[in-house]
């Protein structure tokens, strides 16, 4: 698809192209350690995770959870989370994994919070 929104058949292609705006793209060189070639166990590598590309649109994620009320309730959180890369070097300045810090504090601070209330209050509250 072309930037004003029309369709061009690129023949040759085997898979669909689409336009993204340059201007909520940029250009980075990442090198993240990973694992090796036998998966997940194997020993880490430094740099075996590389991408060049990170696309700076709003996303959404979807998280789940289940947090505990001060009355010893278990509740099933489930969320969908907004949110926009403002600013590539603040989030990657002090961290190897930005993205599973953000869901650990955000984790963390929804936890706490429910945990001082009773399950009456927590549904009189949302």
């Amino acid at each position: 698809m072309q930037q004003d929104g029309k369709e061009e058949i690129i023949l040759g292609k085997d898979s669909p192209e689409v336009y993204i705006n340059p201007a909520n793209e940029k250009l980075k060189h990442f090198r993240w350690t990973g694992s090796g070639e036998n998966g997940p166990d194997s020993e880490k590598v430094p740099g075996m995770v590389r991408f060049e590309v990170l696309r700076l649109d709003n996303s959404q994620t979807y998280f789940s959870f289940p947090v505990r009320t001060k009355d010893n309730v278990v509740i099933d959180l489930k969320l969908m989370i907004f949110y926009e890369i403002s600013n590539l070097e603040n989030l990657i300045k002090n961290t190897h994994d930005p993205m599973c810090e953000f869901y650990n504090k955000l984790q963390a601070t929804i936890t706490s919070r429910i945990a001082e209330k009773n399950f009456d209050d927590f549904k009189q509250d949302t």
